[in-house]
């Protein structure tokens, strides 16, 4: 899986604007007004349907087996109909705001509705225990304080959907690990993380990146990197197994 949206708003850093907004420099709003535009862009263009992944039910029954998979099936579709709902209302929103005839204060009403909506989303998500739902409700919410401009909350949602694809990435029962690598650029886009950060590398479709890892990384030697809240620093390779010293700072 992967987080479109996320790519998308890291590639606003190459407008001049948002690189100035990113750098801490003054902007007057007529300088913003064609960035906001381009996040609204964002916001509505970007496909955020993903695959349910639920499990059928009630294998190996026969015809009343069926029945109980389908009729259960729908029941389980429910919370990720009513996210992408919510999804889909925020982009209601968001679509209405580049009107000419609105005021600022119109404007800042319905960001603040998409904002609202995409909140929402991110709830089911929680309680649908969808960590990648979670990334991408929040890097919605992000792109909302993109528009304001707000850089302190665009990288406070941008970190806290990092920390739970980090969190998934290394406890949980799957690997997002694309979309944990698109979020992180993006948080290295914003400054929220540092330039130090490393993507880790992509892992075969249904395999560990390497045998018995769920997290690789590629770093020069005598170098520290930081990986999904692991620093790491390799000095030199042997012929034996290299084992992790448990304190914060990992040392291989």
């Amino acid at each position: 899986m992967a987080i479109e949206l996320a790519i998308a708003l890291g590639a606003l850093v190459a407008r001049t604007a948002v690189a100035q907004l990113v750098a801490g420099q003054a902007m007057d709003n007529a300088a913003w007004a064609g960035a906001a535009s381009q996040v609204v862009d964002v916001l509505v263009t970007t496909a955020t349907r993903q695959e349910s992944g639920l499990q059928q039910l009630g294998q190996g029954f026969e015809v009343l087996g069926r029945k109980i998979d389908a009729v259960g099936k729908q029941v389980g579709d429910i919370p990720g109909r009513e996210f992408e709902e919510y999804m889909a209302a925020g982009r209601r929103y968001v679509r209405d705001l580049p009107d000419t005839w609105r005021s600022a204060r119109d404007r800042r009403g319905l960001i603040q509705d998409a904002r609202r909506e995409f909140v929402h989303a991110y709830g089911i998500a929680e309680h649908m225990r969808s960590p990648h739902r979670q990334a991408l409700a929040d890097v919605a919410i992000a792109g909302c304080w993109l528009w304001v401009p707000s850089l302190p909350d665009v990288r406070k949602t941008i970190g806290a959907a990092r920390q739970i694809l980090e969190t998934e990435l290394l406890r949980g029962s799957t690997l997002p690990t694309k979309s944990y690598a698109d979020v992180l650029d993006l948080c290295r886009s914003y400054g929220e993380q540092p330039r130090t950060a490393v993507d880790p590398i992509l892992p075969a479709p249904g395999q560990a990146p390497t045998p018995f890892a769920r997290l690789a990384v590629r770093a020069p030697y005598g170098s520290w990197v930081t990986c999904a809240g692991i620093d790491v620093r390799i000095d030199a390779l042997t012929d034996a197994v290299a084992e992790p010293i448990p304190i914060s700072r990992q040392h291989w």
